[in-house]
């Protein structure tokens, strides 16, 4: 029997982009028929507060003192030393450990540099080479992040394939009745603190929103530079920011939303539009990095640096109904391709063949 431990410092972080796919691989994981003579099991530092999945066949091992960085460092990788392969999942583990396959989602620390911290940057640039050439393998979520990581120093001979986020997380919170009063009456986005997702692009939709008497709802972390509380709500009345929505509230917001709107300069795969298509909700998006590789003709597309673009995309939504069902229907087939349990396949067979090979 083979043994493979997961890093399980995703537990004891709040679940976002990265977070949510090493949850829903673990879960993927732990529903596969046969492990091929392979154990998995999770390993997460002592005393720590985390989320625990609901696993019956992926056991989770409390070990080591401490969290972040120096758990990895010290304590993840004198425990993964007498297993086979340490399995890391969310961009970051021991240096220079030969018996990992990592997942490295993006190459955002040379793309959008301004979004991090100046340390942060520094530790990603010089650890992200590192574990590209010196582990088993690494895999990435899309063919774009792949060319951009190759482009920025990692190495392309070590690399295993893409394996996709899922969305199907996403069934269980939808609502296939749309009840709620302002059905249909706005478009929804979701925004953060980072430059990177363009959220104040989308003040350009003023004009458009008040000639309709429609609304944008705009949930997520604010940004005080731009969208601070007091400030968004006066530059106009036709936005709306809604602060941080738990996952069943941000579904049904979008469910009953005319279109969903993302405006990012650049995306490594790009979850929500993804689940925005799932929930049958139409799609509005920025032509760059891997959203038509993903998105497919699933979506309209606008540059992310041409405001008259998404005007005239979000009127066309407004007055053409006929081009929301087709979106809707191509975004349903589109989104079907992009199942947690067929990436938990691709990854075993990937672990498999470095346990083969290693």
């Amino acid at each position: 029997m083979k043994s493979v431990v997961i890093n399980g410092r995703f537990l004891t972080r709040p679940l976002t982009g990265v977070e949510r796919f090493a949850t829903e691989i673990v879960n993927a994981l732990d529903k596969l028929p046969i492990f091929d003579g392979v154990k998995y099991e999770i390993v997460v530092p002592e005393g720590a507060v985390f989320s625990v999945p609901s696993l019956k066949n992926i056991d989770i091992v409390q070990y080591g003192r401490g969290n972040g960085h120096f758990w990895e460092q010290f304590y993840l990788r004198r425990y993964a030393r007498s297993k086979d392969v340490l399995l890391n999942l969310c961009n970051t583990g021991p240096v220079f450990f030969k018996k990992s396959v990592i997942c490295i989602h993006d190459a955002h620390v040379w793309l959008v540099p301004d979004n991090f911290s100046l340390m942060f940057r520094l530790l990603y640039k010089i650890t992200l080479p590192i574990h590209s050439f010196f582990s088993l393998g690494w895999v990435t979520v899309s063919n774009y992040s792949h060319e951009q990581l190759i482009n920025h120093g990692l190495s392309n001979s070590k690399f295993k394939g893409v394996v996709h986020n899922g969305v199907e997380h996403i069934d269980a919170l939808k609502n296939n009745s749309c009840t709620n009063k302002d059905s249909k009456k706005y478009f929804f986005a979701l925004g953060s603190a980072s430059k990177n997702k363009n959220i104040e692009i989308l003040k350009c939709l003023d004009p458009v929103l008040t000639k309709n008497n429609l609304k944008l709802f705009i949930s997520g972390g604010g940004n005080n530079l731009v969208f601070s509380k007091n400030n968004f709500q006066d530059s106009s009345d036709c936005i709306e920011w809604l602060g941080r929505l738990n996952d069943s509230d941000m579904v049904s917001t979008m469910q009953n939303s005319i279109a969903f709107l993302f405006p990012s300069y650049f995306e490594g795969f790009g979850i929500p539009p993804v689940e925005a298509m799932r929930c049958g909700v139409p799609v509005i998006a920025s032509n760059t990095s891997a959203m038509p590789e993903i998105l497919q003709d699933a979506a309209i597309y606008c540059s992310p640096f041409s405001g008259e673009e998404w005007c005239k995309a979000v009127e066309l939504l407004i007055n053409d109904d006929s081009m929301r069902s087709k979106l809707v229907e191509k975004g349903v087939e589109v989104s079907s391709k992009y199942a947690w349990s067929n990436s938990a396949k691709i990854l075993h067979q990937i672990i498999k063949e470095a346990l083969n090979n290693g």
